[in-house]
């Protein structure tokens, strides 16, 4: 029975994890986020201003904080450039902020995103 409860838990270890593509937008559509989320691991970041691509990034590790039933991401672009954002656990959809010029003087950009799995 121990060998059978193990091979069980090898085969659900072998198999792909399910990754989270996610769609953002700014309130006034001046703005569009995408990336897939697995963990603390987003890959395949696109921030586009107006149609135009301004960020990129393949894959960026971040810090994932669990309180209670929220869990909060924080992604470095490169200091002091980021993207952060909280989501309660199983949400489909979140407020995300992100700040990308290099002056102390320009807001954060925020813009309401949707979750969907899709595989990695």
């Amino acid at each position: 029975m121990k060998k059978l409860i193990l091979l069980g838990m090898l085969a659900l270890h072998s198999l792909p994890l399910l990754a989270d593509s996610v769609a953002c937008k700014s309130e006034e559509d001046l703005w569009s986020v995408s990336f897939d989320l697995s963990g603390d691991v987003l890959t395949d970041l696109k921030i586009m201003k107006m149609g135009n691509l301004v960020v990129s990034r393949d894959k960026i590790q971040g810090i994932k904080t669990r309180i209670f039933k929220t869990e909060f991401y924080e992604f470095d672009l490169g200091a002091p450039r980021y993207l952060d954002f909280e989501k309660r656990m199983n949400a489909k959809i979140f407020e995300a902020a992100f700040y990308l010029k290099k002056h102390p003087f320009a807001a954060e950009i925020g813009v309401l995103c949707k979750m969907s799995e899709s595989l990695p």
